[in-house]
């Protein structure tokens, strides 16, 4: 038998899509981002209530009261202030779940949040993959993304969590549109499902 036939030259099915995406820079970036960011964005984790967070949360009963869930997809994201046009129940359900699963106090919110923006950065790390498989651009890119100042909002503030849900629903499309086609990609639904969350 040809060398070049035997089975051992053969990759195993589907190592060259999973190499491609998850290239050793850009776990390496991955990994730096995200401790650069703890070391940064850590200290917020003790910081208080910022700008609006407490008429957000405290004063909203449709995070800490007795307000049925679905009535966020049927309220402005102010309804208790009065209404400013906004709509963002998945901000209202996210900012809920985080009340019963860590309690009132705001250093659980600034996890979520600091987790959320991890979350951000790893799908912005995939994307950047995507576009650009050159030594080291995509994670040196991924690392100026995660440690911006602008993103101090997200971390600190906690009701700018509204901008990384947005952030996170909408490179997953891009992401997964962006995949390999043919057989083994992601099916236009699951794609159209992501895009329209965002």
């Amino acid at each position: 038998m040809d060398r070049s036939q035997t089975p051992t030259d053969t990759p195993p099915h589907g190592s060259g899509r999973t190499a491609g995406v998850w290239g050793a820079g850009l776990v390496r970036g991955i990994w730096l981002a995200a401790c650069v960011l703890f070391l940064f964005a850590g200290p917020s984790l003790r910081a208080g209530w910022a700008l609006d967070d407490r008429e957000t949360i405290e004063q909203n009963p449709l995070v800490g009261g007795d307000a049925p869930a679905w009535t966020a997809f049927a309220q402005d994201f102010w309804h208790h202030k009065g209404d400013a046009g906004l709509y963002r129940p998945l901000v209202t359900l996210s900012l809920r779940w985080n009340h019963r699963l860590t309690g009132p106090e705001p250093l659980g919110f600034h996890a979520f949040n600091l987790a959320l923006h991890l979350l951000v950065v790893l799908w912005a790390g995939l994307l950047f993959r995507r576009w650009s498989r050159t030594g080291s651009v995509p994670w040196i890119g991924l690392v100026l993304f995660a440690l911006h100042p602008i993103q101090s909002e997200v971390i600190v503030w906690i009701a700018g969590r509204s901008s990384s849900l947005c952030a996170l629903l909408g490179l997953i499309p891009l992401v997964l549109a962006s995949g390999e086609s043919g057989r083994g990609a992601r099916p236009t639904w699951v794609i159209a499902v992501a895009a329209g969350l965002g």
